[in-house]
């Protein structure tokens, strides 16, 4: 009777230490998009040697619009490249914060790094802060929304590396649904520092 006791207690402490639910998506596009993002994180940004990554806390479209999203995606079909550069537009007209339920096995630490470089003073110093402080990793990333075709089976999701003053880099990532889910079709360098 005692050892049933102790399972029991330990049962219920197990379940008490276990993870938060994440919030379900709101919808098919919400989960469409939190997919996108995961595979991005987990294929793109995520280095294997690092124990986690560091996330801007609010998307950012890494300084592509839709001329220049235009150009870096010149082979998809042009009904539905003109599709996915509307929704892209439309979707990152405005920052909103990164969502904290992006399925990703990746470890994922959220940051507001525009607070931890903001204001005047010394840029080395604040990055040396930021290394400190987030040690061993040693830069951070941003994502922009992703855009869909209509039939939801293309999407665009445009990523930054940021490492410090000078050091850095952008990508547009293309990525094709098929009946296994979401892979990425194509990566595309969109900036450099």
């Amino acid at each position: 009777m005692k050892l049933a006791s102790i399972l029991f207690a330990a049962s219920l402490c197990a379940a008490c230490m276990r993870a938060p639910a994440q919030p379900a998506p709101r919808s098919a596009s919400d989960a469409d998009e939190l997919a996108v993002m995961a595979l991005v994180v987990d294929s793109v940004l995520a280095q294997p040697d690092a124990p986690f990554l560091v996330m801007a806390d609010s998307t950012s479209a890494s300084h592509l619009g839709a001329e220049q999203l235009d150009n870096f995606v010149p082979t998809l079909d042009p009904a539905a490249r003109a599709e996915i550069i509307a929704d892209f537009a439309a979707r990152n007209a405005v920052s909103v914060p990164t969502p904290s339920a992006i399925p990703a096995t990746s470890v994922i630490r959220i940051s507001n790094v525009s607070r931890i470089f903001a204001g005047e003073g010394d840029f080395n110093a604040k990055w040396e802060a930021f290394f400190t402080r987030f040690a061993p990793v040693r830069s951070y990333n941003t994502l922009s929304r992703a855009g869909f075709d209509a039939a939801h089976r293309t999407a665009v999701i445009a990523t930054g590396t940021v490492c410090g003053g000078r050091c850095g880099q952008g990508r547009l990532i293309v990525l094709q649904k098929t009946d296994g889910g979401w892979h990425i079709a194509r990566r595309v360098d969109t900036w450099v520092s």
